[in-house]
């Protein structure tokens, strides 16, 4: 069903987000799994791996591959609540990422891997205890190792450059505070490209993607989620997503054009406008 609409609205790539729209990538239903221990029960039938029901991923790929959508899987979907940005983290994406695409790459309706994720310097609520002071640790250590100043002392900078009156600022204060959020977007661009060439390690033909995080507005960027220049040299189109907090439905509309012309950023880069917004019902508002 919701393939047949978005063939008739006219959408012909889609990007999965399991953060709005869960989906199965291993699990199946309990009608069909009962089958099969029928089957691994009973000497008299075919074996039981003969029977096989494809789980919601599959059927999904399925129903695409037949109207002719491009299907991207957003597979790090976390809201609201920010992965650990520091190096063994990455690491581990990248392996699951291959595990990910390995596991499509049989359906031509795959179009490729989107390494969208939800980052923030100070992570949510969601996570284990203890892992919060893991992950701000490793990022002060990083930060420090990298600029030979911790994130406090950039901080402090700020603060000193903002309480002075404008004759009296010194450019030294800013020059010091100005890569504490260029951090963020290092370790995003660090991330996409990790993840994007593991995704291409599995085979040939894929076209990635990442979403540039926005609001719909005029400086509407979000810090820490990448540079477009940097963010989408290993990919080959680019997108971004208008946010659902309170912009309605006009500014998009305006946005969508400003924004296609800031991320065609390189030559051969693909930009693909969103159609819908995030967090919004995706068949109601074009």
């Amino acid at each position: 069903m919701l393939a047949d609409e978005l063939e008739q609205l006219g959408f012909n790539r889609v990007i999965w987000s399991v953060m709005n729209s869960p989906i199965g990538r291993y699990y199946r239903q309990e009608p069909e799994r009962r089958l099969e221990d029928f089957y691994r029960n009973c000497n008299t039938l075919p074996h039981w791996q003969s029977i096989y029901y494809p789980t919601a991923r599959e059927r999904l790929l399925n129903s695409f591959l037949r109207r002719g959508i491009d299907f991207s899987l957003d597979i790090f979907p976390y809201e609201d609540d920010g992965q650990p940005s520091y190096l063994p983290h990455i690491i581990g994406s990248q392996r699951y990422t291959a595990l990910q695409m390995q596991a499509m790459r049989h359906s031509p309706a795959n179009l490729g891997f989107c390494a969208f994720n939800e980052r923030y310097a100070q992570p949510g609520s969601n996570w284990p205890p203890g892992m919060l002071e893991v992950h701000m640790q490793a990022l002060q250590q990083n930060f420090t190792a990298k600029y030979k100043y911790s994130m406090g002392d950039a901080g402090r900078a700020r603060e000193r450059f903002l309480s002075r009156p404008p004759a009296q600022r010194e450019i030294e204060d800013l020059e010091k505070y100005r890569p504490a959020g260029f951090w963020g977007d290092f370790q995003y661009d660090e991330f996409v490209r990790r993840t994007s060439e593991a995704a291409n390690k599995v085979g040939s033909g894929f076209s990635n993607t990442t979403i540039f995080r926005s609001f719909a507005g005029i400086s509407g960027y979000v810090i820490g989620c990448g540079y477009p220049p940097t963010m989408y040299e290993t990919l080959d189109w680019a997108t971004t997503v208008h946010y659902k907090d309170g912009w309605g439905f006009g500014p998009p509309v305006l946005f969508t054009a400003h924004i296609t012309d800031v991320l065609t950023c390189r030559e051969g880069l693909e930009v693909v406008p969103s159609l819908t917004m995030w967090g919004t019902a995706p068949l109601v508002q074009p």
